[in-house]
């Protein structure tokens, strides 16, 4: 055959043009490696290939039998087993994936079963078809199935309202549906009403009740109805238990039967609009793409590369199953029916309900917080909704606290339960997680007293004259983390005595230590010890929920290094750690242990940690414990597999608590303590991962964790970088992975003992850096060029020595930033102007830098005389959410209105909101250009400065500051560095680092503050490059007043004074000892009228300033 040129150029094209397309199309997206058959066969796992949307209301799937009615009590919980090969219909609301109870109808909710035969009692009664599990599909937001005998091909798809269904009959036969409760055990009764020819609507008693509304493509021939004995012809059925109604739309002949049926929590008409909004027109294929999409949209929010396919559909499937739960309760116009069974609004969010929050707080919110934020963000308003409209939290608080005994449920003000929840123990954890990792857009106060209630209804306070719940060593070890928790929260508040109390009951889990076995024990009230099994393998359920003496051996989450203490040691832990894995104590099917192979971490051998999870999540192993008991033989195998049986046998996934364990675990990351945001690192496995910025973190970066030379044998650390610096340290601070950044590990086949076994930190190195860092405390000595100690003798001596305190000061915040010709205008901007007898108060903005603007508020003396120029303030806020609004007496805080005073006195007076405070709430500490929140302090008060001093009526040689609390140290930092600033008040504001809650400096290490003081000087006083001895000495000689009340419990009054009496020495230098001022009234953390107008006539004085008014505010 004689072939041209051209021709065997377009057979060229043609073949490179087959391959390109090829290849394209073998690109997976993350979607496209979901299976939803995984962990659906008998007990492992628990999930249904239901269609269903993210977070989606409608969970539109089959139910099978026998598995969903009378199998197995431990088979098909969701309503669906995957070895069954009948079906009992298609129902909307499933929830799945935990486990536990007897035999029963373990159906979904309203259901719809298509059938061609006539429709006798018996098959009313237990509607069943046989499938061809031969045709069975299942993807993200798809079902499909055909019957045995092909007479009807079934297809499901669905939207976050809105299941829609599409069937095929054979020709030559009617197309008939029997539309009922499904699960008839959990509903109480089902009403149904035949709107027109093409709709009908309902309701369906379950919870508070699920209304519907239903659609069809096809008019209704013949409409019947079923009540349990017989079909009748009525139009409707109302209330009726064990009923339904039959459809029948006559021969399509081929034609497709389409049906749309739009759910919701609060009525027929919200069903109805639901499902236009979700579903306006016909086209089924349309909602499976757009749902299809909406998928692979939420799971590309993790991306992770490699070879290893399975691995991938094992990831992807499981970031896919944490995305059933919980659900989007509310309405497409934000409406949703609270617990107080009332219907409420949804302002700008969606209301989530459907929660086990004792199985995954542990793993699934810290993996939200990851991957999906925004979800995190609505899920923390809708707890702040349920606890607003809670009443009655059952079975608290007077629980007997048996091992067995009900869940702690919420139920709202007049008996309402969360829609397909389960349990509420630790929901305050997911709170507290949410609040510290930035995703808590709603205001502290306003839920503080709910979640301080959680608490002590499960742990009352009766319990704190002991110290413990007797015979509950579990339960005690569990509230001691939730008082923990409350304690943060105090804290942030400044409620000093809740922050006290509840770290006392934090501690109560060491009343149940008995240090004789080293084992948690179950005491008696009246602290006798009650019996202990001499095989303390075995799982006997008496005094522990689900798990053995060994498995709640390591039951402190919140406190790591003091439960290492109790084993005497590092060394010790690590050998019973040893002990509990190798010899298969350990359990993988169950909650209690998820964090145990993490706790290597902390006690100096990360390698086992690295060891041991990567053997969990890839390689067989020995599982000798079922839930409540030994397995009848020990079962070996993988505990992660790609396969119907997903899961270990009798793993329940829990809400998505296993899958999440799953994922985050294979990104080689793990929180052991929700609400101390730091994850400790393993080894990943995959070559690379890379997690989305957070969408509403403004020039947010993705973080991205790569494994260099990872393979099946070299699956240990060997070092790693952080974005490009060495770390050798086991752990990442969330905070470090929402700004964005690169994780690098370089991996081998054999452990690097070394790696990860200090916080990153050579000690002797900081000391030899930081040279000022050998004595904070003494005050009258230098270091030379040659770092040698030097006597100080004058004050040019001082002058050597504050250069080293400023740089400590920038070592431990971060440099101070260069005010020059390339720093932006100030751009000022008024925006709004309130005018009194004595002041006009101007709300402005100034441009501090180019991608961000402060707030403050500006007053400016009603009356000016020509030419005048004035003394001029800086008004620091205390730690308040309205920022500079508690200065200027907005608020109902007592004592703190210093602007509004000041300004009466006829001072020139600015007044900035702190980053994150007032209207600067939403400032991203991840994502600015600054080491510490304090850096960005000084920085925004110096600008405030340059602007004073740009006012023609402002005297620049005439400016102070003054500041309580958060305030009061900010007053004093920006004032050690900028010298304009000739008089500094401080209230409450500071304390030597060794006085700060006796030497715990953990308060100064949030983003707000200095991060660094934990992630390099290790919560070390002595590590810290500069300490407030020296931050007064800084001030020096210039004019400084401080109001330090001796029952401060923030700021402890014995250092202040020490500090005081060395500071004394510098001024002296300076023969400027009466310009160092201290009063200590006899208070608490306030700043008390009295001491105030002492230290505003200290500024009088100082700035040369005659008052126009004496007068303080009036409370």
């Amino acid at each position: 055959m004689n072939i041209t040129k051209p021709k065997i150029l377009i057979l060229f094209a043609i073949i490179l043009a087959s391959q390109i397309l090829s290849c394209v199309q073998q690109e997976k997206q993350p979607v496209d490696y979901v299976d939803p058959f995984i962990c659906t066969q008998d007990d492992h796992g628990h999930w249904h290939p239901s269609a269903l949307a993210p977070f989606g209301l409608v969970k539109l799937g089959p139910d099978t039998y026998p598995g969903s009615l009378k199998a197995d009590g431990d088979f098909g919980k969701s309503g669906y087993n995957y070895s069954d090969d009948m079906v009992r219909g298609f129902s909307h609301s499933h929830k799945g994936s935990s486990g536990g109870g007897p035999i029963c109808d373990r159906a979904g909710r309203l259901s719809i079963m298509p059938f061609t035969k006539t429709p006798t009692s018996e098959f009313l009664s237990n509607p069943l078809a046989s499938i061809d599990k031969r045709t069975e599909k299942a993807s993200p937001g798809y079902y499909s199935v055909n019957f045995a005998d092909r007479e009807i091909i079934a297809e499901l798809t669905a939207s976050t309202h809105v299941g829609f269904h599409k069937y095929i009959f054979e020709e030559g036969k009617n197309a008939q549906i029997f539309l009922n409760e499904g699960n008839k055990e959990r509903s109480a009764y089902i009403s149904v009403k035949k709107v027109n020819d093409y709709r009908l609507e309902g309701y369906l008693a379950y919870y508070a009740g699920i209304y519907f509304t239903v659609e069809f493509n096809q008019p209704i021939t013949s409409f019947k109805t079923w009540d349990g004995k017989k079909l009748e012809q009525h139009s409707a059925i109302d209330k009726q238990n064990d009923g339904g109604v039959v459809c029948d739309f006559g021969d399509l002949k081929g034609e497709a039967l389409l049906i749309k049926v739009g759910l919701s929590l609060t009525g027929n008409e919200a069903a109805q609009e639901n499902l236009l909004a979700e579903c306006p027109d016909w086209n089924f294929n349309k909602i499976k793409r757009q749902t299809s999409d909406l998928w692979n949209k939420q799971l590309s929010a993790i991306t992770v590369e490699g070879k290893n396919e399975e691995d991938k559909t094992i990831f992807y499937t499981a970031l896919y199953h944490s995305c059933f739960l919980p659900i989007i309760q509310s309405d497409v116009d934000g409406n949703y029916r609270g617990i107080d069974r009332e219907v409420h609004k949804a302002e700008g969010y969606k209301h989530y309900n459907g929660y086990a929050f004792w199985d995954s707080f542990r793993s699934k919110y810290p993996l939200y917080s990851l991957f999906a934020p925004d979800v995190y963000r609505d899920i923390v308003k809708s707890l702040r909704d349920m606890y607003f409209q809670a009443g009655d939290w059952s079975p608290f608080p007077e629980s007997t606290h048996k091992p067995h005994s009900s869940g702690f449920l919420v139920r709202g003000k007049t008996g309402g339960l969360a829609h397909s929840s389960c349990r509420h123990e630790h929901m305050l954890m997911v709170m507290t997680d949410a609040y510290f990792k930035n995703l808590f857009d709603i205001e502290l106060e306003t839920v503080y007293p709910h979640i301080r209630k959680e608490t002590m209804l499960q742990m009352p306070e009766k319990y704190d004259e002991i110290g413990y719940i007797p015979a509950r060593p579990d339960q005690t070890g569990e509230y001691s983390w939730d008082s923990w928790s409350v304690a943060q929260l105090a804290k942030e508040l400044g409620n000093e005595d809740d922050y006290k109390y509840f770290m006392k009951r934090s501690e109560y889990w060491r009343n149940t230590w008995d240090p004789s076995i080293k084992f948690f024990r179950a005491r008696a009230a009246d602290g006798s010890w009650l019996d202990f099994p001499e095989d303390r393998t075995i799982n006997r359920e008496k005094y522990t929920y689900e798990g053995t003496k060994w498995q709640f051996r390591w039951n402190v989450l919140h406190d790591v290094d003091a439960m290492i203490d109790l084993f005497e040691g590092k060394e010790n832990f690590v050998d019973s750690l040893n002990y509990f894995f190798e010899n298969d104590l350990y359990t993988a099917g169950n909650q209690i242990d998820l964090h145990i192979p993490f706790l290597y971490n902390f006690a100096g051998a990360p390698w086992l940690t690295q060891k041991w999870v990567h053997k969990i999540l890839k390689e067989p192993m020995v599982q000798l414990y079922a839930t409540h008991g030994f397995f009848p033989e020990p079962i070996y195998s993988r505990i992660y597999k790609a396969t119907p049986d997903g899961y270990l046998q009798e793993m329940d996934c829990d809400y998505g608590c296993m899958a999440s364990w799953y994922n985050m675990s294979a990104m080689g990351l793990f929180q052991v303590c929700p609400g101390d945001p730091v994850y400790q690192i393993s080894s990943p496995i995959f070559d690379k991962i890379t997690i989305q910025a957070d969408p509403k973190v403004k020039d947010g970066k993705a973080f991205v964790i790569k494994a260099k030379n990872l393979s099946k044998d070299n699956h240990f650390i060997q070092s790693a970088t952080l974005n490009g610096e060495p770390i050798n340290r086991c752990w990442i601070k969330h905070d470090e992975i929402a700004k964005g950044g690169e994780l690098v590990l370089e991996m081998g086949p054999e452990p690097n003992k070394l790696w990860g076994t200090d916080d990153n930190t050579d000690l002797s190195s900081i000391k030899e850096l930081n040279k000022a860092n050998i004595n904070h405390q003494n005050l009258m000595v230098y270091y030379d060029d040659d770092g040698k100690e030097q006597p100080i003798k004058s004050s040019k001596d001082w002058e050597k020595r504050k250069e080293h305190i400023l740089k400590g000061m920038q070592e431990a915040m971060g440099p101070l930033p260069v005010i020059d010709k390339n720093t932006p205008e100030l751009d000022v901007k008024i925006h709004e102007t309130v005018k009194t007898d004595l002041f006009e108060r101007r709300k402005i903005s100034l441009q501090v830098e180019e991608d961000h603007r402060l707030y403050a508020y500006l007053y400016v003396p009603a009356i000016l005389g020509e030419g005048e120029k004035l003394a001029a303030m800086l008004v620091c806020h205390s730690t308040h959410k309205q920022g500079k609004d508690v200065t200027a007496g907005l608020t109902s805080k007592k004592n703190r209105s210093c602007a509004l005073e000041l300004a009466r006195r006829g001072y020139v007076v600015i007044a900035p909101d702190y980053p994150s405070f007032g209207d600067d709430s939403t400032y991203n500490f991840a994502t600015d250009q600054y080491i510490s929140g304090s850096m960005k302090g000084i920085y925004n008060h110096m600008r405030c400065a340059d602007y004073l001093s740009s006012l023609d009526f402002v005297d620049e040689n005439r400016l102070g500051v003054i500041g309580h609390s958060l305030g009061g140290h900010n007053s004093m930092f920006v004032a050690a560095f900028d010298q304009r600033f000739k008089a500094i008040v401080a209230s409450c504001g500071w304390t030597p680092f060794h006085n700060y809650y006796n030497g715990n400096i953990e308060g100064w290490t949030s983003d707000v503050y200095m991060p660094l003081l934990s992630d390099v000087y290790q919560l070390d006083p002595d590590l810290v490059p500069f300490d407030f001895y020296e931050v007064v000495g800084a001030l020096a000689p210039r004019a400084f007043f401080s109001n330090s009340p001796i029952h401060d419990s923030n700021f402890e009054v014995q250092g202040v004074k020490n500090a005081i009496t060395e500071a004394r020495k510098v001024y002296a230098l300076y023969g400027a000892e009466q310009k160092l001022q201290v009063r200590y009234p006899d208070d608490k953390h306030d700043f008390p009228e009295q001491v105030r107008a002492e230290a505003y006539n200290f500024l009088d004085q100082v700035l040369e300033h005659v008052p126009v008014v004496t007068q303080l505010v009036d409370y």
